[in-house]
């Protein structure tokens, strides 16, 4: 945690610079560079990169991650190993480089023990367990000997105390498209809640809300509840009525884009890549139909296609009429050409009329598992199956006085 106590000014400046106080992302600053995070430092701290990785844009401007992750640091160097879980920030280093600095989970904030040299009164420990705020400003000793007026707050992912200084956090007189009445603003600037009215949400709707600084996020915090809900019922209707001609017409050229997505051409078939310079001239021809010409078959091998998980080798060519791909034993482009019947490929022919079409093949016929690649002939073990299954033929006895056929050989004793 030391490195956090270096570094929490310079941290807190770059994340209010981009927060602007308003609650919205305003890219005034240039953000970090995560390429310059000190790799062998994530190592020790026990953090894996790719667990970092979904956060870093939030990271990069100075926020904490969103979600907790997962840890194992060294209790000293080269030592053992505790797995928890936390979040996570950058602080930058006099040297240029980035730290990962870990903000550790606690199953919940001792209150009753001093927070950066003071003693917290007992109504911030209520409002902190309650709103995770505390509801007005707190002077703390940031540095011995002088202390500095603070906003705090409960981390609600991590459930530690942070603190933001008050002067680092800009407070505008106008938000949300509207502007805040000298009592609000007050006590918003306070601490506390201020209740914001008649503001604009992002999709453009009238609503009410309460705001208050939050120090976990550096950032202003929405809550509801208690409001009416419905108290601009009526003019969000009309702005929704006069939206829907807007809404409809993007609603389609979502549809169109979607549309244009579902596309039957892929990069991959039954498990096996088609070649790029193949794929390419696919799926030029399905957005231009006057390069359809250009489009030729290409021979797979090793296809997983036959629903047995037997690879299977075939021809294969867009049908841009019927969208969809169409499967050969021969080249289609080389019959079409010399109007001849060309000797079809065997390698996998009989395999794919047995386990894809359902045929029945006298030589495999009551061999239930699926062929092989190029396998004409059952296996032993399946010929041994094939004889196993065949019915036995039972004899008739003769007929009553019917000659067996046999001579009797026996001698009459006189």
């Amino acid at each position: 945690m030391q490195d956090k106590g270096q570094t929490q000014g310079k941290t807190d400046d770059k994340a209010q610079e981009q927060s602007g106080g308003n609650g919205e992302t305003t890219q005034t600053v240039q953000p970090y560079d995560t390429s310059k995070i000190d790799r062998a430092d994530l190592e020790r701290k026990g953090i894996k990169w790719e667990s970092i990785e979904p956060h870093l844009r939030a990271m990069s401007y100075g926020h904490k991650s969103n979600k907790l992750i997962e840890m194992n640091p060294e209790m000293e160097p080269g030592g053992i190993r505790v797995p928890t879980k936390g979040r996570v920030s950058l602080a930058e280093q006099p040297d240029g480089s980035l730290r990962v600095v870990p903000h550790y989970w606690q199953e919940k904030p001792n209150l009753n023990v001093p927070f950066h040299g003071v003693m917290l009164p007992e109504d911030v420990k209520t409002n902190i367990e309650n709103t995770r705020h505390a509801g007005k400003i707190v002077d703390l000793e940031l540095t011995p000997g002088k202390k500095e007026a603070c906003y705090i707050s409960r981390d609600e992912l991590t459930n530690t105390l942070e603190y933001m200084r008050v002067a680092d956090f800009p407070h505008k007189k106008d938000m949300k498209g509207t502007t805040l009445s000298d009592g609000t603003e007050m006590n918003i600037a306070g601490g506390s809640k201020g209740l914001l009215e008649k503001f604009v949400t992002r999709a453009g709707y009238y609503r009410d809300g309460y705001i208050q600084v939050d120090a976990a996020n550096r950032n202003y915090e929405f809550s509801y509840d208690g409001l009416d809900r419905n108290r601009y019922a009526q003019e969000n209707k009309e702005i929704y009525r006069q939206n829907l001609p807007e809404k409809k017409g993007e609603q389609k050229e979502a549809s169109q884009e979607k549309k244009q997505l579902d596309t039957f051409i892929h990069k991959s078939m039954g498990g096996v890549a088609v070649p790029k310079d193949v794929y390419d001239v696919w799926k030029a021809a399905e957005v231009d139909p006057s390069k359809r010409a250009e489009v030729k078959a290409v021979y797979m091998k090793d296809m997983k296609l036959d629903g047995k998980g037997q690879p299977v080798s075939l021809w294969v060519k867009p049908n841009y009429e019927l969208g969809k791909q169409q499967f050969f034993k021969w080249n289609p482009d080389y019959v079409r050409k010399t109007a001849t019947k060309v000797k079809p490929t065997v390698e996998s022919e009989k395999q794919h009329a047995v386990n894809t079409e359902g045929k029945t093949v006298e030589a495999t016929k009551k061999v239930k598992e699926p062929l092989k690649p190029g396998q004409q002939q059952p296996t032993e073990t399946q010929k041994k199956k094939q004889d196993e299954n065949k019915p036995q033929v039972r004899q008739r006895p003769p007929a009553k006085g019917q000659s067996t056929g046999k001579k009797n050989t026996s001698r009459k004793v006189s």
